[in-house]
């Protein structure tokens, strides 16, 4: 490659994006501009530089080994730029803009569709993207500005912050209760069916507290599922004693389709945080977060 005068950082954000998304649509949807737009644009920047960036094919878009050396120098740059330069000035100025922000489903319903629906009026000019869901996405390789999870788990290289702690107990619905002997201690719920969400570390053995005292239980049950909100109404249902974070059972709760059992007992709590890429935030992250640390207490 010949020396060449450098190319428009406009231009270098846009191939980076489809190569960080390997799609056009996809850039062009995430950039708010014309698949057209961004594909001319981004042949510009490969005829500016004489060299082929990207792979193009009718299914998809695979960067070259220029394009993939030039992804790895410049994309990481580009991101700190964009940041600095949207920081900068900010507070003088309406916040707008787009954040993606990740959580799981029963999150949103449980605590924060007010909040939520509060900011996005509060702000018009930040368009707010959600995607509910339970699997921990990639944050940087993704294009999320904001993680909300349940884990003590965060990858290197990105910031967690603790956002609220949920307290839990075991809960079952009061007709399963009846037909049950007296639960007076945790050696008593061999007894029970356990439902369980089998990929929770609390759910390999119940670790209950009652002051100082502690006892461990192994769950034994015929019925497991891989969501919050369905384990809850399983429970509300008369399947079985399940470990329930009490803010998200509190409805069920209030409306006497769950009762607790050994009510003096309580599980380990679930710590709720806040997972984002860069220390440097833009404003209106900065917005939603507080937003949702409000809308906790």
């Amino acid at each position: 490659m010949t020396n060449v005068a450098f190319p428009p950082l406009d231009d270098l954000q846009l191939f980076a994006a489809v190569a960080r998304l390997r799609s056009f649509s996809r850039a062009a949807a995430e950039l708010g501009m014309p698949v057209a737009t961004v594909s001319r644009r981004v042949a510009a920047l490969e005829r500016r530089l004489e060299a082929q960036l990207l792979r193009r094919t009718t299914r998809r878009v695979e960067p070259t080994d220029a394009g993939a050396l030039l992804l790895e120098r410049a994309d990481g740059p580009l991101r700190a730029l964009a940041d600095a330069l949207d920081c900068l000035g900010e507070e003088a100025r309406r916040p707008r803009g787009r954040l993606r922000v990740t959580m799981p489903a029963d999150f949103a319903h449980t605590w924060l569709a007010g909040a939520i629906a509060a900011f996005s009026a509060r702000h018009p000019g930040i368009r707010l993207e959600l995607e509910l869901t339970g699997r921990v996405v990639n944050l940087v390789d993704e294009g999320f500005d904001l993680a909300i999870r349940a884990s003590e788990d965060v990858p290197p290289g990105l910031i967690a912050r603790p956002l609220a702690r949920m307290p839990t107990g075991l809960y079952a619905s009061p007709a399963y209760l009846a037909g049950l002997p007296a639960l007076r201690h945790p050696r008593d719920l061999h007894h029970a069916n356990a439902v369980i969400l089998p990929a929770r570390r609390a759910d390999a053995e119940w670790t209950l507290r009652h002051g100082t005292e502690k006892a461990a239980v192994a769950p034994r049950g015929n019925l497991s599922v891989n969501d919050m909100t369905t384990l809850i109404q399983l429970a509300a249902a008369g399947a079985g004693v399940a470990l329930l974070p009490v803010p998200l059972a509190q409805r069920e709760i209030e409306a006497a389709r769950l009762a607790p059992v050994l009510a003096a007992w309580h599980g380990p709590p679930v710590q709720i945080h806040t997972v984002y890429a860069s220390r440097r935030m833009p404003l209106r992250l900065r917005l939603f977060l507080d937003e949702i640390r409000q809308a906790l207490g």
